[in-house]
């Protein structure tokens, strides 16, 4: 149901659509990148849980898959950030992009929602692999923690209770 509303989303705005979430086979991967043209799809869960389907998605959409590497700690939780997997989160970044992934989204879970400023030490250990596109997410509350993010070398970041709480203000088109 919702990767039918998300396909009419991007049919009726033209717009590129990255979606995660439950996706764990390659038929449900296709169905979102081939049937639906989205832009790309995040592989969170999947990714610790099911190595070999995250290879095959890997190999056969190198440029539209990114990796959730939702962190606690420095270390990787997965099913809805309720389980700690035991995983070191930098060891996880390499192991993927050894696997062929070619971008991470980092969240620090302690910071999602809080407006109190990024990880950024954590930003820069997975920028530092020198292997990865990283970005960013958790914790922007200003446009100073925006240039922060761009400072480490991170290839993007994710804005949400700032932008909805107006203490980060997009430029009009």
């Amino acid at each position: 149901a919702h990767a039918d509303l998300i396909a009419r989303m991007r049919r009726e705005t033209g717009l590129k659509i990255q979606t995660g979430g439950g996706i764990r086979t390659m038929a449900a991967l296709e169905r979102l990148l081939e049937t639906h043209q989205l832009e790309r799809a995040v592989l969170g869960t999947a990714a610790v849980k099911d190595r070999r389907f995250t290879e095959k998605a890997l190999t056969r959409y190198p440029d539209r898959i990114a990796i959730g590497l939702d962190a606690r700690d420095g270390m990787v939780c997965i099913e809805g950030w309720t389980k700690d997997s035991g995983l070191d989160v930098v060891a996880f970044a390499r192991e993927m992009a050894d696997l062929g992934a070619q971008t991470v989204i980092y969240t620090d879970i302690r910071r999602d929602g809080t407006m109190r400023g990024p990880a950024l030490a954590g930003i820069r250990q997975l920028v530092d692999l020198g292997r990865l596109a990283v970005i960013a997410s958790g914790g922007i509350g200003c446009q100073d923690d925006i240039e922060a993010v761009r400072q480490t070398g991170a290839a993007g970041v994710i804005v949400g209770k700032a932008l909805y709480e107006g203490k980060v203000v997009l430029p009009s088109c």
